[in-house]
């Protein structure tokens, strides 16, 4: 019984996996650029030992008053020719760029290799939509790579009764991603998901 369950624990914790986030440049001059243009860019890691030779699902999905309107898939790195798909070395190295204006919202993933962007209707309100992970002030978090989830919210903020708003108070309250209209009364958001297959 205990080593049944020893060998369960080792072979759960030999399939988490980690993501981690760092900003795309530490230049304050192209960072100013990019904030000029309404682009939001992050620089994002994944490892784990069982990522190795697995390809991978990106999934967006949008909601609208709290209803989930849109979910598609975004890229399907399977359907990529040869291994131009498949993660190498327990790692995949992926740059994601995001820009909303004019009811639109362009979100695209970049890798040394290729690049995919699609564009998404995004309703056009008086507040501009910014991309936000979930962590708070960490820089990474640790994740089940067979199971869908959620990495990044593409939202617009929470306004106070006062008329301040805040993006970070709904992008880490810890609150079902699926879920923060429900609290927070959010029109719209993306949410951006991950799945190793």
């Amino acid at each position: 019984m205990l080593t049944s369950l020893l060998v369960a624990t080792l072979t759960t914790l030999s399939a988490t996996a980690k993501l981690t986030f760092d900003p795309m440049s530490q230049d304050p001059d192209l960072t100013s650029l990019l904030r000029f243009q309404n682009i939001e860019s992050w620089k994002l890691t994944f490892t784990g030992e069982s990522l190795t030779g697995k390809t991978y699902e990106i999934r967006v999905k949008r909601f609208d008053n709290g209803k989930k309107v849109v979910d598609q898939l975004h890229l399907d790195a399977g359907e990529l020719p040869g291994t131009m798909g498949k993660v190498d070395k327990g790692e995949l190295k992926l740059t994601l760029m995001s820009q909303a204006k004019e009811g639109q919202a362009k979100i695209e993933f970049q890798t040394p290799r290729f690049g995919n962007a699609r564009t998404y209707e995004a309703k056009k309100t008086k507040f501009d939509y910014v991309m936000k992970n979930f962590l708070g002030a960490e820089r990474s978090m640790s994740f089940d790579p067979s199971q869908e989830t959620y990495f990044l919210a593409y939202l617009q903020p929470f306004e106070h009764g006062d008329g301040s708003t805040s993006y970070c108070e709904v992008a880490q309250s810890g609150q079902d991603p699926e879920k923060l209209f429900e609290k927070f009364k959010v029109p719209t958001y993306f949410l951006v998901s991950i799945k190793f297959k």
